[in-house]
């Protein structure tokens, strides 16, 4: 299995590749941006548009795998407490998009190691930001250790109401995504 450091130094060999050419918190935060069922809005927020336009980014090459998003922020990752995720995860928009998923979730995080991941800041974070990948299923897995097959129906209703009424905070999802990969790549010393 590879290490956080390692999945980092391949996600900027990716996006190298790809003419991006930043800092390895930033490549991080398009590999996970790009790996939404979304990507062009949250990329528009969160990337330069001359950036966009000069490397013509490639979304599908530049997603982060799920293996890859386990590695970096799986149940047995430690993060750096981060002053701005914490700030973040007491906003309404985002605790309403938790509160959801708490509820759709309510098998797996009953588990221990969801309940475990699901208590810690950044678990909670990891979730938020899993839910909105494509395969939102395999990256919470990989976030909470384990997904419980019985939450696979309100996870899809979830996810298809929030496609049906545009509910996804763009700003609330780019930050949570922007403080992650930043305490993240503060412990590995990226």
């Amino acid at each position: 299995m590879a290490t956080r450091a390692e999945v980092v130094a391949q996600i900027e060999q990716r996006l190298a590749r790809a003419g991006v050419r930043q800092a390895a918190s930033q490549c991080v935060q398009i590999a996970l941006a790009a790996s939404t069922r979304d990507p062009k809005e949250l990329l528009e927020y969160m990337c330069s548009e001359k950036m966009l336009l000069r490397t013509g980014l490639d979304v599908k090459k530049c997603a982060i795998t799920t293996n890859e998003f386990g590695v970096l922020f799986g149940p047995d990752t430690k993060i750096m407490r981060d002053a701005n995720l914490e700030k973040l995860i007491k906003l309404p928009e985002f605790l309403s998009g938790q509160h959801r998923l708490e509820k759709a979730l309510r098998c797996t995080i009953f588990e221990q190691s969801g309940e475990t991941a699901w208590k810690q800041s950044s678990g909670r974070a990891s979730a938020y930001v899993a839910m909105h990948i494509v395969d939102c299923e395999s990256a919470i897995s990989a976030v909470l250790g384990g997904f419980v097959h019985a939450d696979s129906r309100r996870l899809g209703e979830l996810v298809e109401q929030m496609e049906d009424d545009e509910t996804v905070d763009v700003m609330v999802l780019g930050r949570v995504i922007v403080s992650l990969s930043d305490a993240m790549c503060a412990k590995v010393n990226c």
